[in-house]
């Protein structure tokens, strides 16, 4: 058990890992056993807690890369956490405040003079990521607004060149 352990304390070490991860990585080397043993040792200690880490994911995505609830969703659900531990982790999710930061990422690299190619492409940017329509609405008129402004020419939080 005790190189199970260390395996898992590794895999740990790079970022936060859900259960099922763990599960599955020391299940290529060590016997079942072993790789429960080594899980049931994680989250006694606090270690390894599916809550914790679904909640640690959702945060992460806010602050450098933001998705929807439909795209964070996906993102655990693929990573082994369960609907339930989703489901609490997403509670009172911004969208809004996250497809707006989406957007002006990467509208400043947009042509807003074309407005219907300008909304076009935003909107499928934030598709992507997982928004939902009434939020990528709200973010594309925002922004493209922001950037056609004659006298403020420029997406908030981001300065003028």
């Amino acid at each position: 058990m005790a190189d199970a352990l260390q395996a898992a304390l590794r895999l740990m070490s790079s970022r936060p890992r859900s259960e099922s991860e763990v599960n599955v990585r020391l299940s290529r080397r060590f016997s079942q056993a072993q790789v429960q043993d080594a899980i049931a040792t994680l989250k006694a200690q606090g270690l390894l807690d599916d809550r914790s880490f679904a909640t640690s994911w959702r945060n992460s995505r806010e602050q450098h890369k933001p998705r929807g609830a439909y795209g964070l969703r996906w993102e655990l659900h693929r990573l082994g956490v369960a609907r339930e531990v989703v489901d609490e982790a997403l509670e009172g999710l911004d969208e809004e405040a996250g497809a707006y930061q989406a957007a002006s990422k990467i509208a400043f690299k947009l042509d807003p003079s074309d407005q219907p190619a300008f909304k076009k492409r935003l909107v499928a940017h934030l598709r992507r990521r997982g928004f939902r329509f009434d939020a990528i609405e709200g973010a594309v008129q925002r922004t493209w607004e922001e950037l056609t402004d004659p006298v403020n020419s420029h997406i908030e939080g981001i300065p003028n060149d």
